[in-house]
C-alpha cells in the first residue's frame, strides 16, 4: 500500500514538474535559439552581399558589365542563393507550426515581465534586465515571429553597411571634412546614387529574372514528364522570385504572365514536403511573399480557401 501511495505522489510530483519546467525548458533553449539567431543574421547578410555584388558587376554603366559580364550568366550563384533563400522558408515554417514552442516563449516571456517589476526582490540588477530583455526582443524579431523569409528579403539592399572598395577614398576624405559619417554619406550625392543600384539596376533585374524563367520552364517540363530535380528545388525557384518580385520594385512592373504561370504550378503541385512535420504550399507562400497586383488567377483564391 506504502509504495502505491509513493508512486501516486511521484506521478503528481512529475505532473506539476511538467506544468512549471516550460519556461525552464525556455531557458535552457535559450543558447540554441541565440545560435539560430546568429545564423539567420548571417544568412542575411551573406544575401546582401551577394545582391549587391551581383548589382555592381551587372551595372549597365560599369565597365566590366559592357567588356566581360553582359556575356556571362550567373546561373551556380543565384542558384546558391535560392537555395539558401529556402533554408529560410523551412525554418519559418518549422517555428510558425511548432505550437509547444511558441507556447512556452509567450510564458517566457510574461516571466520576464513579472521579473521586470520586482527584479531587485529576484535579485536582477536592472541594468543587466535591460540587457536581457534587449536580448528576448531581438531573438524575436528575428527568429520567433516566423518572418525569418520575410525580413530577409526586404532589407534595405544597396545601402551599404561598409563603403564599396572604389569609393573608399573618396569617401574617407568627406568624413576627415565633416567628421560625422551620416552627414559624410548626405554631403556625396554621386557616392549615394551608386550605392542605390539594386532596385533600379535594369541589367541585374534581367539576369535575375532571366534565370528564374529557365527554373519555371524546367519545372515545368519536369511536371509534365520525368521528375529528375528534387522537390526542393521547387521551393528554391519560388524562394528566389520572391526576392527578385520585393528587390526590383524601380526596374519593372509585375509580370502577369510569369506570375499566373507560377501561380498555376499548384494544379499539379500545390504543397512540397520539406522535412519532418513542415510543409511549403504555393498558394500560402505567394499569397504573403509575392502578392499580386492582377485580378484574376486560376486557381482562385476562394477555391484554395475552399479547400
Amino acid at each position: 500500500g506504502g509504495v502505491h501511495n509513493d508512486d501516486d505522489e511521484d506521478s503528481h510530483n512529475n505532473s506539476n514538474n511538467s506544468e512549471d519546467s516550460m519556461e525552464m525548458q525556455m531557458a535552457r533553449f535559450l543558447p540554441f535559439l541565440q545560435e539560430l539567431c546568429n545564423f539567420v543574421l548571417r544568412v542575411n547578410a551573406v544575401i546582401k552581399n551577394c545582391v549587391e555584388q551581383l548589382a555592381y558587376l551587372y551595372h549597365p554603366k560599369q565597365q566590366l558589365y559592357i567588356s566581360t559580364y553582359k556575356n556571362v550568366c550567373m546561373d551556380y550563384v543565384l542558384d546558391k542563393m535560392a537555395q539558401t533563400l529556402t533554408i529560410l522558408v523551412t525554418l519559418d515554417i518549422i517555428i510558425r507550426d511548432n505550437e509547444p514552442l511558441l507556447k512556452a516563449w509567450e510564458n517566457y516571456k510574461k516571466m520576464i515581465g513579472y521579473m521586470r517589476t520586482t527584479p531587485d526582490s529576484m535579485g536582477f540588477e536592472s541594468d543587466k534586465l535591460n540587457d536581457f530583455q534587449h536580448q528576448i526582443v531581438r531573438l524575436e524579431e528575428t527568429v520567433l515571429s516566423h518572418a525569418i523569409y520575410a525580413n530577409c528579403i526586404s532589407q534595405k539592399f544597396g545601402v551599404f553597411s561598409k563603403v564599396a572598395s572604389h569609393l573608399s577614398s573618396a569617401y574617407e576624405q568627406i568624413v576627415r571634412q565633416h567628421q560625422v559619417k551620416e552627414e559624410a554619406l548626405k554631403m556625396s550625392k554621386l557616392m549615394v546614387q551608386q550605392m542605390r543600384v539594386v532596385s533600379a539596376n535594369r541589367a541585374l533585374f534581367e539576369e535575375v529574372y532571366r534565370y528564374v524563367k529557365y527554373l519555371t520552364r524546367r519545372l515545368r517540363s519536369e511536371l509534365k514528364g520525368k521528375e529528375v530535380h528534387h522537390r526542393h528545388t521547387v521551393v528554391d525557384l519560388f524562394a528566389l522570385y520572391g526576392l527578385a518580385n520585393t528587390l526590383f520594385t524601380h526596374s519593372a512592373a509585375q509580370d502577369k504572365k510569369l506570375y499566373k504561370e507560377l501561380w498555376s504550378v499548384q494544379h499539379e503541385l500545390p504543397l512540397v514536403h520539406l522535412t519532418g512535420r513542415a510543409v511549403w504550399y504555393v498558394a500560402d507562400f505567394m499569397r504573403v511573399h509575392i502578392p499580386y497586383i492582377g485580378k484574376t488567377l486560376d486557381p482562385p483564391f476562394h477555391k484554395i480557401d475552399a479547400s
